[in-house]
């Protein structure tokens, strides 16, 4: 996982970012515009990173906690993607929107970490009221 952080780190710092539609290495073409494709790789690379840092704390502090701490800041990520504060932030491809699907895969994995949060908060809630 580490080692996929520093990648993805490498990546953006050599191309600056992390989101492409042609890989040629040479010259790869980014699939959003400047100012949003440094933003949206930055989002990206902070979810890598509260997802590292929350694997390393788990160690030594109570997982359910760290869970509870880590799903909000993903899903406040998601809310700020999903309310996309870049004008023009997509290249234009002729005859295909690619807002659309990315919208809706961004709100299946708000939805699921959702669910994982409200999972942690009533795991937290039975752990919290069997030890009164």
């Amino acid at each position: 996982m580490i080692l996929g952080f520093f990648i993805v780190v490498f990546v953006f710092i050599k191309y600056g970012t992390l989101f492409f539609y042609s890989l040629n290495l040479n010259a790869p073409k980014s699939l959003f515009g400047p100012t949003a494709s440094v933003w949206y790789s930055l989002a990206l690379i902070f979810l890598f990173a509260v997802g590292i840092l929350s694997y390393i704390v788990r160690f030594f502090w109570d997982p359910l906690l760290m869970d509870l701490i880590k799903y909000p800041l993903y899903l406040a990520v998601f809310v700020i993607v999903l309310n996309n504060p870049i004008e023009d932030a997509w290249v234009i491809f002729p005859y295909f929107d690619l807002k659309t699907p990315a919208v809706v895969f961004v709100g299946f994995l708000a939805a699921i970490y959702t669910y994982l949060f409200l999972k942690s908060l009533i795991l937290v809630g039975k752990e919290y009221i069997r030890k009164r």
